[in-house]
């Protein structure tokens, strides 16, 4: 499936998220350059404890997201060392890695059958973190910090210590993709909301309007075009839930906690679906509303696969067909944010017309009111990366071990403590300054000349040679929210597309102002409470979870009016139970009342007692 260059940049945004020893640092081989990799934002450098151990090692590597170079296949990365990050690595903190074994399609039962642990495994999915975690074949990162390096939890908060806490009180490792406290206190980093709208630009000003500051004002612009534009979409979107608009509308999108019934509840049974049904139904029968219908899912057969993630694959197959065939002829377009930057949802020009005329799409930046005021309740439960959809987590992250066969885990532990730091982590996800980007006066990142994607490559997948070579964003086993936060905020990065470049400018707007809202509702825990995704309580979610999205489209296309939308909403509701969806909030009840008693003990969410 091609994507636009601009859907690599949003996925590359997607995967990411010192003090107190004393002694003097090792100097680094090699390059001499330390300005190059000098962390950017930090507070006034003091001596670490991984400068101080620098002198040469080779640790093994096990990892599912790394490999080495193969004849056959050019677009994997040189071996350890023969990039520049990797050299600048290997200087700065004497470890050179030995990547014995690199599969990101092999099973973790697979790897660790072969009961000859590497120094580090590196896991991508985050139930492999956990069985790790449960193994007894990884050393605890708290015990090797008493040990060797007291100031190794510098660069973490205390949220996502707890959030890596396990049953036994240990700490085996720092899954990535967590937003920590210093996103939210730069208010240059965007968080980026999971559903995003656009309007085309060119229509509203053919009809002598401007862009909706509320929900009865887009319903009005709707209607305007079904009576004053032939064959336009007045608005399309790929499936019954993928837009920003039900919860601007108030509907809860997230797990929360239900204060007056002490428990955890999904939104699956959240009232306010109601009265966005009844508005998608009445604008769907009055034909300003467009959704996929039959014709257009040859894959359905697949929708229902076992594996959530080919279904999910094949959802997403015929929907990038359906945005491709019908994107010149919609108003409003909405799609779920991982899906805001494929190429069929904006036409992205490439020639010389692209700076003539301004950017035809404008993306809705604020939330819109609804019947008079701002409804939206956003959150950010993330406890780490994970990709979602109305509670069901498919958590995605590296999660980095050392296991109990290394034999130098102090210089293993300082390597961790190093790509956790923001000097390693901007030299593993941004490069080496001078030599890839340069920071503009407002500190964010443009890449120089040749490591840009060129203007006319929107069409292009997104791997290019230079980051192949150059080895950026490539030993990603750890992360640090912030500096992934930062280049996330850049408005240019390494674009040069116009058309692109107003896209991310509107979703960065659009991320701070998602942000504000957010950041009122965070709770890691409620991530914590949902059922793991290949027990038996996560698949009969997932389940669950499928029925209930078939069923709100097929209220939304088939319904008659509102009663007879109210009467489908009860049926659905009476399903749901008979499903089993209470059992599965009790259970989530006991898991979420179970992880809570650590972040109380830590102060945290105290106002909460189940």
């Amino acid at each position: 499936m091609r994507r636009s260059a601009f859907a690599a940049i949003a996925l590359a945004g997607a995967m990411l998220a010192c003090g107190g020893c004393q002694g003097n640092p090792a100097a680094p081989t090699g390059h001499s350059d330390m300005e190059a990799t000098k962390a950017v934002g930090a507070p006034e450098e003091r001596i670490a404890t991984w400068r101080q151990h620098t002198e040469p090692v080779e640790l093994t590597m096990t990892s599912q997201i790394t490999h080495n170079k193969k004849p056959q296949a050019s677009y994997l990365p040189p071996d350890w060392g023969e990039d520049e990050v990797s050299r600048r690595i290997m200087d700065l903190t004497g470890v050179k890695l030995i990547l014995e074994k690199q599969d990101d399609e092999a099973e973790l039962a697979v790897i660790m059958a072969a009961q000859d642990d590497t120094d580090l495994i590196c896991v991508w999915a985050n139930e492999d973190a956990r069985t790790l975690e449960e193994s007894g074949r990884c050393q605890a990162l708290d015990v090797l910090a008493s040990q060797y390096c007291p100031d190794f939890w510098d660069d973490t908060d205390p949220l996502e210590r707890l959030n890596n806490t396990c049953a036994d009180g240990h700490i085996y490792t720092l899954r990535g993709g967590y937003r920590p406290q210093a996103v939210y206190d730069d208010d240059s980093i965007p968080v980026n909301p999971p559903w995003s709208m656009s309007l085309k630009t060119t229509l509203l000003e053919k009809m002598n309007a401007s862009m909706p500051a509320s929900v009865e004002e887009l319903e009005a612009l709707l209607y305007q075009v079904r009576d004053e534009i032939e064959g336009i979409i007045p608005y399309r979107m790929v499936d019954a839930v993928s837009t920003p608009l039900a919860g601007w509308m108030g509907v809860r999108r997230d797990t929360y906690w239900d204060e007056a019934a002490k428990r955890v509840r999904t939104p699956l049974r959240e009232e306010n679906w109601k009265d966005y049904l009844k508005l998608m139904s009445k604008w769907y029968r009055d034909g300003i509303l467009a959704l996929p219908g039959e014709a257009d899912k040859p894959n359905a057969a697949y929708y229902d696969s076992e594996d959530p993630a080919e279904a999910a694959f094949m959802r997403s197959l015929d929907q990038d067909e359906w945005l491709r065939k019908t994107s010149g002829l919609s108003f409003v377009t909405a799609v779920a944010q991982n899906d805001a930057y494929r190429e069929p949802a904006y036409v992205i020009r490439t020639g010389a017309e692209e700076k003539e005329q301004p950017f035809p799409y404008q993306i809705v930046t604020e939330p819109l009111t609804y019947q008079g005021e701002v409804r939206l309740i956003a959150a950010d439960h993330a406890a780490w990366a994970a990709e979602s959809c109305l509670g069901q987590s498919v958590s995605r992250g590296a999660a980095l071990f050392i296991t109990q066969a290394c034999q130098r885990p102090d210089r293993a532990l300082y390597f961790m403590q190093f790509l956790k730091s923001r000097e390693g982590a901007q030299l593993v996800h941004w490069g080496v300054e001078g030599v890839h980007y340069a920071l503009d006066e407002n500190g964010m990142i443009e890449y120089l000349e040749d490591y840009q994607i060129p203007a006319d490559a929107a069409e292009d997948a997104g791997i290019r040679d230079w980051k192949i070579e150059s080895g950026i964003r490539y030993w990603t086993f750890m992360d640090n929210g912030w500096v992934s936060g930062r280049l996330n905020a850049s408005p240019v990065a390494y674009l040069t597309n116009y058309d692109i470049k107003q896209v991310r400018a509107q979703q960065i707007q659009a991320g701070l102002s998602y942000k504000e809202y957010a950041g009122k509702n965070k709770n890691p825990v409620l991530q914590l409470a949902m059922p793991a995704e290949s027990s038996e309580a996560g698949k009969q979610y997932a389940e669950i979870e499928q029925y209930w999205n078939t069923t709100l489209e097929e209220i939304i296309t088939q319904a008659r009016d509102d009663a007879d939308v109210e009467s489908r909403w009860a049926d659905m509701m009476e399903q749901l139970n008979v499903m089993g969806l209470d059992e599965l909030e009790e259970e989530m009840t006991l898991r979420f009342a179970d992880e809570l008693k650590r972040y109380h003990d830590a102060g945290y969410f105290t106002d909460i007692q189940p």
